[in-house]
């Protein structure tokens, strides 16, 4: 891969042999580096191809700070391994956007309470607990104690992403809909779901 813009030393714009263009990360991967360097490829963490996403990817890691690009990498490669699935670049852009704005709040002192909540905690505990990891990830490498309500929101992105719909007011509809669906099992049926069973979540899916 040959250098076409370097985003800083973690990070580049690369050109594959096929003339695909691609952002690179990892750690020092551009370091000391210009382009038309050749990247060493051992070094290469995580690859996004950019198409259709130029524009928002070379705008975020133009932006963001780099302790912030790095957290997101960290909570995609949580996700991953908790979720036994890869994500491409519709959940980077978004879940990079949401952090760098919450973190932004967090510094400005105007948290957001996530409504959807108690519904995400019910038919989507996976995808939280990865949310949970993130606010400690994101504590660890930015030093920002987030609000415990963003663990809901980065669940939601990758609820999102899985659905490889890239519209998260349509993820949050469904969320809504399924958890209006449910209580209206529970009270016909006057009872409460076990939220942990496996009849639960073959219901919810």
């Amino acid at each position: 891969m040959i250098i076409e813009k370097v985003l800083n030393n973690n990070a580049a714009q690369v050109l594959d042999d096929d003339g695909r263009s691609y952002v690179i990360t990892g750690s020092g991967v551009a370091f000391q580096k210009k382009q038309g360097d050749k990247i060493e490829t051992s070094k290469i963490e995580k690859q996004y191809i950019l198409q259709p996403y130029n524009d928002e990817i070379i705008t975020m890691y133009r932006d963001f700070s780099a302790e912030e690009i790095e957290a997101v990498a960290r909570i995609i490669d949580a996700a991953e391994k908790s979720l036994q699935t890869t994500f491409e670049a519709n959940l980077l852009i978004p879940l990079s956007d949401h952090i760098h704005f919450a973190i932004e709040r967090h510094n400005k002192n105007m948290p957001l309470k996530n409504p959807l909540e108690w519904s995400v905690r019910r038919l989507y505990p996976e995808e939280l607990r990865v949310g949970i990891e993130g606010l400690k990830i994101i504590e660890e490498v930015v030093g920002v104690k987030l609000n415990p309500y963003e663990a809901t929101s980065i669940a939601l992105h990758l609820i999102n992403a899985q659905k490889n719909n890239g519209l998260m007011g349509d993820t949050m509809q469904a969320v809504e809909l399924v958890e209006d669906i449910i209580k209206i099992v529970e009270y016909h049926a006057n009872q409460r779901f076990d939220s942990e069973s496996l009849a639960f979540s073959r219901f919810v899916v």
